[in-house]
């Protein structure tokens, strides 16, 4: 890779990396100075240093590749925000496949996939896509199952809790009519009796 002649271009590429990253983040040449400082120390770099990297062939390169890599990130925040929101296996599978097929485009403008295995990609895609699918309905099968078993065990809770209702009311009832047989009603024995079966304790 050619490289503009400045002090920039005799750097380590850990170095330059930084500026280059640092640039496209548009800081300033101050920052960028105080950034390297550690790792190129005694290195002076003028404006002029840093306008000449600028315009050579590496940080060219480097920011085409950083407009690809933060376009691609975004495409995957959206579509994952999209199944998120969506939640549905369609959804989630043409998300998938989406970025199945812009990789193949990807490397065809860039010369790294040969045009005749085209084919050959469509049909892994063709194949991803059904494997996906599965993948989706079983783990959505899953989640039902959950979802079934953790209802079943909510209402043995509640038929549980329903039973033990009957039973205090059923002890509520006979001491209610015990008592109304009674010649003589002792108001504290009865509530002390209804406390006992409620499980009410005073002090």
């Amino acid at each position: 890779m050619s490289r503009p002649k400045n002090n920039i271009a005799r750097l380590p590429w850990e170095v330059r990396e930084i500026i280059a990253r640092m640039l496209f983040d548009g800081a300033t040449y101050g920052e960028i100075r105080a950034a390297i400082a550690p790792e190129a120390p005694g290195v002076k770099l003028h404006s002029s240093s840093f306008a000449a990297y600028a315009a050579g062939a590496e940080y060219k390169q480097y920011a085409d590749r950083r407009r690809q890599w933060d376009a691609a990130a975004q495409e995957r925040r959206t579509l994952a925000a999209a199944i998120t929101a969506d939640g549905s296996i369609e959804t989630a599978m043409q998300a998938a496949e989406y970025l199945a097929l812009r990789n193949i485009i990807e490397q065809l403008q860039s010369g790294e996939l040969d045009p005749n295995d085209t084919p050959k990609m469509a049909n892994a895609v063709a194949r991803f896509r059904g494997s996906q699918v599965a993948d989706l309905k079983a783990d959505h099968k899953r989640r039902i199952e959950r979802i079934e078993a953790e209802h079943d065990a909510d209402c043995a809770e509640y038929d549980a809790d329903i039973a033990e209702l009957k039973t205090q009311i059923a002890q509520l009832r006979n001491m209610l009519e015990e008592a109304a047989g009674a010649r003589s009603v002792d108001p504290a024995k009865v509530a002390e009796g209804l406390d006992q079966v409620l499980g009410i304790k005073r002090d």
